[in-house]
């Protein structure tokens, strides 16, 4: 029984750690997303000069997989407006999500400019944005790579100590 239950902690430890790892794939994924959606972004304000509702809707319906959550919740609040600004709206859509800092950053002050300025003066922060989150995804990326594997080895590792001392 004891045996058993050494057994079951190891897993359980290691289960956290391949967790961990897997969230540090799901954040470096989902910034990319939003860079990706940023091109989207750009094009419905810029070519089509499309009101920010409209480019909403389509990115809420179209957009990248990782970002149609925050758009949708983005529209939903467009349709209520209750006296919110527009950035206060953005702000609220982003709370919603799992970015890392750098990234949550950059799409923070984009919220700012959206609605604001001229098509161009937003296209040129959408485009700051972008590349601000492509570096963003990068490091991201290169972080759950390297640290997905250390944080999943050593959740493994304290399991199994743990598992030894008690056994």
């Amino acid at each position: 029984m004891r045996l058993l239950g050494a057994i079951l902690l190891s897993l359980a430890f290691a289960a956290l750690g391949l967790t961990e790892a897997q969230r540090l794939r799901r954040r470096a994924r989902l910034t990319s997303d939003f860079a990706s959606g940023m091109e989207l972004l750009r094009s419905e304000i810029g070519s089509r000069l499309a009101p920010m509702p409209e480019a909403a809707e389509r990115l809420a319906l179209y957009g990248p997989e990782g970002t149609r959550g925050f758009y949708t919740a983005l529209c939903a609040g467009l349709e209520n407006l209750g006296g919110a600004q527009f950035h206060e709206l953005w702000e609220r859509a982003l709370e919603l999500t799992d970015l890392p800092g750098p990234a949550r950053r950059a799409l923070s002050e984009l919220g700012m400019s959206l609605g604001r300025y001229g098509a161009a003066e937003q296209a040129s922060a959408i485009t700051a944005c972008e590349l601000e989150l492509r570096r963003e995804a990068h490091r991201a990326c290169e972080e759950a790579r390297v640290m997905g594997r250390l944080r999943a080895g050593l959740a493994a590792g304290a399991g199994l100590i743990l598992a030894i001392v008690l056994y």
